[in-house]
C-alpha cells in the first residue's frame, strides 16, 4: 500500500492536463445545491401533537360544559358537606 502512495506522490501533472481533465468549469463547481428532504419523523411528530392537543381540548370542553349536578353526583360528596 505504501508503494502506491509513494508512486502517486512522485507523479507530476503534465502541463495543462489538470485543468483540461475536469468536465466542468470553476463557476459550475460553485453551483452545488442539495435538495431539502422532509423526513417522515416531522410528519409523525406533528400528527401526534395534533392528536394530543385535540384530546386535551376535547376533555376541557367536555368538563366545562358538563352540568354541575352530574359531576357532583359522580363524586357523592354533596351529602356530607356541612
Amino acid at each position: 500500500m505504501q508503494a502506491h502512495v509513494d508512486k502517486a506522490a512522485n507523479l507530476q501533472p503534465e502541463d495543462g492536463a489538470s485543468d483540461s481533465t475536469l468536465p466542468w468549469s470553476h463557476e459550475e463547481e460553485l453551483l452545488v445545491t442539495r435538495p431539502v428532504m422532509q423526513s417522515d419523523r416531522g410528519v409523525t411528530r406533528n400528527a401526534i401533537m395534533f392528536m394530543v392537543m385535540t384530546s386535551a381540548a376535547f376533555g376541557m370542553v367536555r368538563s366545562a360544559l358538563a352540568p354541575r349536578s352530574a359531576t357532583s353526583k359522580a363524586s357523592g360528596c354533596e351529602k356530607y358537606l356541612v
